[in-house]
């Protein structure tokens, strides 16, 4: 990974967020995964590897992992003889090693905590769900496998954006900036079939190449649809959006014939793979996005 320090951070603000910038930090061994590595969509994870010395970023896009590791290291003093605290795992798989770490474990209770630093707008749409559950019951699968029995997932999610303001206005907005959230918990049959099917897939795409490599689904680019905007005449503001181009028509119709006089224009909103575009740091290394961007260019320069 290669940094810059495009606005001139601090030198103490650049070393902290480029520690994983030593040669030995990043050793490649496609036999070794991280549960979060092995969990991401196989292209991203397997173009991350491929190309990790190659991406570059600026420090000021990883501000939040300071705040991150602070949040980890303050609940990591919480120890008592109950707990076990940021527990190492692994596990080896069709010749795969799998190695993961917990954030706490209630050995009374039997829960599984995982501490995730987020934005509240995570929690208003329950955006993270699928992610929560695929890798902390991997974690718990790890567990049972190392002889410590799970018997519940909970996330704490800290919201590093939240506003009081907002919490007295609206009572569907997180009350407080901490959401204890339970994730299902999987039958252990469960668990080591999706572990197994993702080694199988890991170890099948490690062969192929860039262009090759399976595509992100709609819910893994996080793919907004098309939109459609009724405009009257030159206003900028639309009078309506809507999610159907017919039900949009139908619209449009509709207030032509209450009113005549009315100049309405349909303009479409394209949706956009709003991780590729903003949070993916391989895209440009992905096929799918570059040939999205040249579809993009050659239609501006049409039009």
């Amino acid at each position: 990974m290669k940094y810059t320090n495009n606005f001139n951070l601090p030198a103490s603000i650049y070393d902290a967020l480029t520690i994983d910038s030593k040669p030995s930090s990043h050793k490649k061994d496609d036999m070794v995964v991280a549960v979060t590595t092995l969990i991401r969509p196989y292209r991203i994870s397997i173009l991350t590897n491929r190309h990790y010395h190659e991406l570059e970023e600026d420090i000021s896009d990883g501000i939040w992992r300071i705040f991150g590791s602070a949040v980890h290291f303050f609940l990591e003093q919480a120890k008592h003889a109950d707990r076990l605290i940021e527990k190492k795992l692994d596990l080896t798989i069709d010749g795969v090693k799998i190695l993961g770490r917990y954030d706490l474990f209630e050995t009374k209770e039997k829960l599984l905590f995982d501490y995730k630093v987020t934005s509240v707008w995570s929690v208003i749409f329950d955006s993270d769900n699928t992610d929560y559950e695929n890798q902390m019951n991997v974690y718990a699968y790890l567990s049972r496998k190392k002889g410590i029995p799970v018997e519940g997932l909970r996330a704490i999610q800290i919201l590093r954006d939240w506003r009081s303001g907002e919490a007295r206005k609206d009572p569907g907005y997180p009350q407080i900036p901490i959401v204890v959230k339970p994730i299902p918990l999987w039958p252990e049959a469960k668990a080591k079939s999706y572990l197994e099917e993702r080694v199988t897939g890991w170890k099948k795409n490690l062969t192929l190449k860039d262009d090759e490599l399976p595509l992100c689904t709609s819910e893994e680019r996080w793919a907004t649809k098309n939109t459609y905007a009724v405009y009257k005449g030159e206003n900028k503001r639309a009078m309506k959006v809507l999610t159907d181009m017919q039900e949009a028509e139908a619209f449009v119709e509709a207030m032509t014939n209450q009113y005549p006089d009315f100049k309405l224009t349909i303009q479409t909103r394209e949706g956009k793979d709003k991780r590729c575009t903003d949070y993916c740091s391989v895209n440009k290394f992905c096929s799918y996005y570059q040939a999205q961007l040249k579809e993009v260019e050659a239609n501006g320069i049409q039009g």
